[in-house]
């Protein structure tokens, strides 16, 4: 009787902690009327989902996955209840969110045309250029790039990523035409590109490992430019709203941000000993001013990113996050452009990378006082 007893007592035990339903929650991101929604902490094939959204009290959809997109149809207050059943343990919760919906396409031509932040960066290696149509992750857009030589047509891309070798040298002009599908907005950007170099013509012209690195606290950024060679000269300007500032000539410098907002920098690489010389350029946004802000270096809540490098995904850990309020997830591309964000509320969270290229990567959290940003290499 008394082996019986023991045996129940570890039994409910057992279920006790099945039952605990702290590292689930339901996160959401939004673009317009559009939210992506992910029930977190719940990747256990035990679990079973069933998520359904209300206006009022009229359902309007039924989901019964953790990942699933719904577009909203009109502006309110709708209420998301995701009922979590975990068929392993007999246990169940339910989550409400209230989802308050501002903004359906076309009702602002303001907010669905709105371009300041779509840009087209490039970086280039010789006659071989990598271009990145930044501010164009979301689904909506559709973006078709032709590269000419005076007014014959060299190619045509249809993708934000894409690479470009140059058969002789002389000025092209790349035409981007963007469009916001669900907005039926559109606009065209036109960059003027200079090709100087052909291949082999001097190794001084292999710029494999230029780059523009930063560390950052808040609006404060301690930028490093790749390349260290003393044959290197570098000039670095920073661009907002179309008005430009040289903020230094140094390869390692510091610079305070005065403002929120979108900037990009500007670095020209130039190798004296060669002749050579190349642009990049890095997008920033800063989303805090320094006062009460200061580097994430709290013990009670510490940061883990790993595997690093990584291949096919990425983990971001944060302790006890549930205490620390809102904490948002943004990942950088190397040319500093945001491809990854997200609202965080569990304790670990999974950043899917196997699509991505090879590179430097930032991965940045935010809470309401402190900052953390982390190199991660992403190498398949």
């Amino acid at each position: 009787m008394k082996q019986i007893s023991i045996l129940l007592f570890f039994f409910a035990s057992s279920v006790a902690s099945a039952c605990n339903w702290t590292n689930v929650n339901l996160g959401y991101g939004d673009s317009c009327n559009r939210y992506n929604f992910e029930v977190s902490g719940t990747t256990d094939t035990c679990f079973k989902i069933e998520a359904k959204i209300y206006l009022g009290t009229t359902l309007k959809a039924t989901y019964v996955k953790r990942n699933f997109k719904h577009y909203f149809q009109d502006t309110g207050m709708y209420v998301v209840r995701v009922k979590i059943i975990n068929t392993c343990t007999n246990c169940d919760t339910v989550i409400y969110k209230p989802i308050h919906v501002t903004c359906i396409p076309n009702a602002s031509s303001g907010s669905g045309c709105n371009w300041t932040n779509v840009n087209v960066g490039y970086g280039d290696s010789c006659n071989r250029y990598n271009f990145e149509v930044s501010g164009t992750t979301d689904t909506c857009f559709k973006i078709e790039a032709k590269i000419y030589l005076g007014t014959t047509l060299k190619a045509t891309y249809l993708k934000r990523n894409f690479k470009h070798y140059f058969q002789d040298t002389g000025m092209y002009v790349v035409r981007v035409k963007i469009i916001n599908t669900c907005t039926n907005c559109d606009t065209v950007i036109y960059k003027q590109i200079r090709v100087t170099c052909k291949p082999n013509t001097s190794k001084g012209c292999n710029w494999s490992k230029a780059g523009i690195y930063y560390s950052q606290n808040c609006n404060k950024f301690t930028f490093e430019m790749g390349s260290f060679d003393t044959c290197f000269k570098y000039t670095t300007l920073v661009f907002r709203n179309g008005h430009a500032d040289t903020i230094s000539d140094d390869r390692i410098f510091t610079h305070t941000f005065s403002d929120t907002g979108t900037y990009y920098i500007r670095t020209t690489f130039r190798n004296k000993c060669t002749k050579c010389d190349t642009i990049m350029y890095k997008e920033i946004r800063i989303t805090c001013l320094t006062a009460g802000i200061q580097s994430w270096n709290d013990i009670a809540h510490p940061v883990s990113v790993y595997p690093n490098p990584a291949a096919s995904s990425v983990t971001i850990g944060v302790e006890n996050i549930h205490q620390l309020g809102e904490v948002n997830l943004v990942l950088y591309s190397p040319l500093g452009n945001v491809i990854y964000e997200q609202k965080v509320h569990a304790d670990t969270n999974e950043i899917p990378i196997s699509h991505l290229s090879n590179g430097i990567y930032l991965v940045q959290l935010t809470s309401d006082n402190h900052v953390y940003a982390s190199k991660i290499q992403i190498q398949h």
